[in-house]
């Protein structure tokens, strides 16, 4: 935002250098400072082609009015699942999951609204004999009732 020419930027500037010179503002510069920052950062991201951010950041309350036509989670096997569903907010469609387990986060967290980019029978396993116990969700709860060991 410090680089960024628009309008109210230079401004902004003078105000970011007066805080830092000084190490604080008056109460009403400092309201401009924060609105001038909002306004900036709203330009930025209107005017981008791309936005980058971490899953994390997805959930950010500065994108929450804009509608990605595409979310691409780079590195999603190193992700929890529930990290990976704050973009998904963006999106309305999810591949990473097989349908029966995007029901519960769905109906959940986004009234319903997120789809499948994939079915069930994109889904299945050739060759894989589980028993399952519902054999066409490939999911259970199982309880362990055990204490946790640590050896090393």
């Amino acid at each position: 935002v410090k680089h960024v020419e628009a309008p109210g930027a230079e401004l902004f500037r003078k105000l970011l250098q007066l805080k830092e010179d000084q190490g604080g503002l008056r109460a009403e510069d400092e309201k401009q400072l924060f609105n001038l920052r909002k306004r900036l950062e709203a330009q930025l991201l209107e005017a981008a082609d791309v936005v980058c951010c971490t899953c994390m950041g997805a959930g950010d309350m500065r994108l929450s009015t804009f509608r990605f036509h595409h979310v691409l989670i780079d590195e999603a096997t190193q992700a929890a699942e529930p990290e990976c569903l704050i973009p998904l907010i963006m999106g309305a469609k999810q591949y990473r999951m097989h349908p029966c387990l995007s029901e519960f986060p769905s109906n959940m967290f986004y009234e319903g609204t997120l789809q499948n980019g994939t079915g069930v029978g994109d889904r299945q396993l050739s060759g894989v004999d589980f028993p399952w116990p519902q054999p066409d969700k490939p999911m259970m709860f199982y309880c362990q009732l055990g204490a946790e060991e640590i050896s090393g």
